[in-house]
């Protein structure tokens, strides 16, 4: 009776069944609006009936509990009362017992006051002291105890190790395989490309341009990871060429400029022809790594003022560049304006791969736009 679930479903069938005998009214006992209410007129009383059983199942559970409860009451007031009969016949033992000691207490006091008279009488004649045992040097400290230390130290150090290794694995919610990519980003992991220091040999000095290690090193571990990045690019679309490609990142100083060139030497090293755009406005960082100060560049090239042969720069294994000049003043919009798509195009159809080095995507709306 106090079931919330079974007063809606009856508030339910009753809403029903009105509606039902005000389509009686009008249509006749066949129309499929009045078989269609019937039947769920027909599913809310069975609901009902489920209920009803489920409650009734429950309580038939409590009142079974609650016998076996009863049951386990019962049990426990018998061994009660058979404890308590037992303790009767036990304090009546305990009388008889106390009365014995009390005597036999009266008795032995009545011999210590006399041997005490005694004692007192011997005592004035010689003294009662003699040599137990002898004492023995000690050879050690009696404390603090090293081995049992340093044995409790040993433990207690692996084990605040242990715990400290699996707080931090708990604690870890980093990207570590292309699996956790997938799983947590829901996108597709195209290559894993290891630290430069973890792939050289120990003891030798790690390169400070990576993009000439790769060139230098062409079958080491950090190359075939490029080679993996170039071969997912390049087939991630199949039948559609992948031309333009632009890498980016969340924030500065994740390896951006790095990955470009290391993909761009890759790229040449397969016989492609190769560019790479720095189109990072405000850092140029590929004018630091090339050691260069370019007075013309991208800007100048989308200006009019500097044609594009004129500010491309080659390196030794054919990659071209197209720098950003420092300049005192930049457009508010560069990347979305034609003058960029119809760059873009020309590039498009001067070379196979075209690589824009971009700007971080958080901080920098200039990426999102391009």
């Amino acid at each position: 009776l106090n079931s919330q679930v079974i007063k809606d479903l009856r508030s339910q069938r009753a809403q029903v069944s009105r509606r039902i005998a005000e389509m009686e009214t009008r249509y006749g006992p066949l129309h499929p609006d009045i078989i269609k209410a019937k039947r769920e007129l027909q599913d809310i009383d069975g609901q009902i009936k489920s209920e009803i059983n489920r409650i009734i199942s429950n309580l038939e559970a409590e009142t079974a509990v609650q016998r076996q409860r009863a049951g386990s009451m019962a049990s426990s007031v018998g061994q009660a009362r058979g404890a308590l009969a037992g303790n009767n016949r036990a304090q009546v033992r305990l009388n008889e017992l106390e009365r014995d000691a009390e005597s036999v207490r009266t008795l032995y006091e009545s011999y210590l006051a006399r041997f005490k008279q005694t004692s007192s009488q011997d005592g004035i004649e010689k003294t009662d002291a003699r040599i137990v045992a002898r004492a023995k040097l000690p050879t050690g400290p009696s404390s603090p105890k090293i081995p049992l230390g340093m044995a409790i130290a040993l433990i207690s150090g692996l084990g605040a190790g242990a715990a400290s290794v699996l707080l931090r694995r708990a604690l870890d919610s980093g990207l570590v395989t292309a699996i956790d990519v997938e799983n947590q980003l829901g996108q597709s992991c195209l290559a894993s490309v290891p630290a430069l220091g973890s792939t050289v040999e120990k003891g030798t000095k790690v390169p400070t341009e990576p993009f000439r290690y790769v060139l230098e090193k062409p079958l080491s571990v950090f190359t075939e990871g490029f080679r993996s990045l170039r071969a997912s690019l390049l087939y991630s679309r199949l039948g559609n060429e992948v031309k333009v490609i632009a890498i980016t990142s969340s924030l500065p100083g994740e390896g951006k400029t790095t990955t470009s060139m290391c993909l761009a030497q890759v790229f040449a090293q397969a016989g492609q022809s190769v560019i790479v755009v720095d189109c990072d406005l405000r850092r140029r960082s590929l004018n630091d790594v090339l050691g260069i100060d370019a007075k013309v560049g991208l800007l100048e090239v989308l200006a009019g003022t500097a044609r594009l042969d004129e500010v491309l720069l080659r390196d030794q294994q054919g990659v071209d560049y197209l720098p950003l000049a420092r300049s005192q003043y930049t457009p508010k919009d560069v990347f979305g304006t034609q003058v960029m798509d119809q760059l873009l195009q020309t590039l498009r159809s001067r070379y196979q791969i075209i690589i824009l080095d971009t700007a971080p995507v958080l901080p920098v709306v200039d990426t999102r736009i391009l």
